[in-house]
């Protein structure tokens, strides 16, 4: 059994915890750091396998929730190379039985697929067939959070990583047979998934803008309200027939009760004018182009100005500058944001800051964050192929970025 080097814990007070996973070409150690007792990865290549440090300065670049962040990495005092990455609390894929459900698997693989084809669209197919191992793969004990614990180089020679991806999951789930046909990873996952499952969950996603204007327009619409009213106009109107009534009274009750409903409708309308005024003057519609970014991040940007956009904050329109097409500004507790619409992807391109920006990445899309200096954390943020930037800052701007809906519907 392999054990950790003591120049881990002399020289970095990095103390192991277990041996993960052995290979022929690399080791995987789960060990705690000794001063902040944070769970962390060492993987140690084998004696005579060089480059691997060199390699892996690319996973900087490299963010994904399913992917373990890169730590540091080094030579030991043998001269063999090492990576430390971010650990995982959880289960090891290979501890979990050969017979996952379709649905079981679905749940665990979904988080995988989107790291898989994030780096192939990144180029580095090779450090996801790396990371794909059973035993390189954290589950967390709900199994809706998994992460490829050893992304990453290696000197051995590797297959494709789809179809890597399709064997693992054929090996865990019986009931799926790998065809070698799919053209990404979430197609595979996707395969895993019924058919009707698969079908009902577009149902929303086409219909979701639909009911936005109706929420938008609730308030100055109290059509039930009028239905007491008519009720109360029927009823004079039903007591006519009636003969114990003289026939000369009968007109006089109509028209009293019938004056009395027409000046209960014309106060109900009265009341429902003067709410939709006082709707469409306290939250205004935005421009063309304004509603352009509205519609593009619905959970980003509120429906109308005045109104909230994510989590709580306050959207409102703001002049454009030169070069821009619009702007609307969001102020919410601890942090602000700025959404900016420009003519083209390269003018936008053209007024991000000049430096090497950390990638964000989710299933969606890829976001790249710029930190600038200024006197309160901020960061501009754009999304690759699109024509908006970002503009977050505020003492809670570093977390809050990274949950910010930056992704176009």
């Amino acid at each position: 059994m392999p054990q950790l080097p003591e120049f881990f814990a002399t020289q970095h007070n990095l103390h192991e915890l277990a041996v993960v996973d052995e290979a022929p070409s690399s080791t995987l150690f789960a060990v705690e750091d000794g001063a902040t007792h944070q769970p962390l990865s060492v993987e140690i290549f084998a004696p005579g396998i060089t480059g691997m440090v060199e390699k892996s300065t690319a996973l900087h670049g490299l963010h994904h929730p399913a992917i373990a962040p890169l730590v540091g990495t080094g030579t030991t005092a043998d001269g063999q190379e090492f990576i430390v990455r971010e650990g995982f609390v959880g289960t090891q894929l290979s501890q979990i039985p050969n017979n996952l459900s379709r649905t079981d698997a679905a749940e665990i693989f979904g988080p995988l697929a989107g790291a898989v084809d994030f780096l192939i669209s990144r180029k580095q197919a090779d450090f996801a067939v790396h990371g794909l191992r059973e035993a390189r793969v954290g589950v967390d004990k709900q199994r809706q959070i998994s992460v490829l614990a050893a992304a990453g180089p290696s000197p051995e020679e590797h297959g494709e990583a789809v179809e890597a991806f399709e064997q693992l999951v054929a090996r865990k789930c019986p009931d799926y047979k790998a065809t070698g046909t799919a053209d990404s990873a979430k197609d595979v996952v996707a395969h895993l998934r019924p058919q009707g499952e698969f079908d009902t969950a577009q149902i929303p996603r086409v219909q979701a803008p639909e009911p936005r204007p109706q929420q938008q327009f609730a308030p100055p619409q109290p059509q039930p309200q009028p239905q007491p009213q008519q009720q109360a106009m029927a009823q004079p109107m039903g007591q006519q027939p009636m003969g114990q009534q003289p026939m000369g009274p009968a007109p006089q009750k109509k028209g009293k009760g019938g004056l009395i409903a027409l000046i209960s409708v014309l106060a109900v309308a009265a009341i429902a004018a003067a709410a939709a005024l006082w709707f469409f003057l306290s939250y205004p519609s935005w421009n063309d182009k304004e509603q352009n970014l509205a519609d593009a991040y619905p959970n980003l940007v509120s429906s109308r100005s005045g109104q909230e956009g994510f989590d709580g904050a306050k959207c409102s329109s703001r002049e454009p500058e030169s070069g821009q097409e619009a702007k609307i500004s969001c102020v919410g507790d601890g942090f602000s944001y700025i959404v900016t619409y420009y003519p083209s992807i390269e003018e936008r391109d053209a007024m991000l800051p000049d430096a090497e920006p950390v990638e964000l990445s989710n299933d969606q899309c890829t976001i790249q964050s710029y930190e600038t200096t200024a006197d309160v954390p901020t960061y501009v943020m754009a999304v690759e192929g699109t024509q908006s930037a970002f503009l977050v800052w505020g003492d809670k701007a570093e977390n809050e970025r990274l949950n910010l809906p930056l992704c176009a519907s």
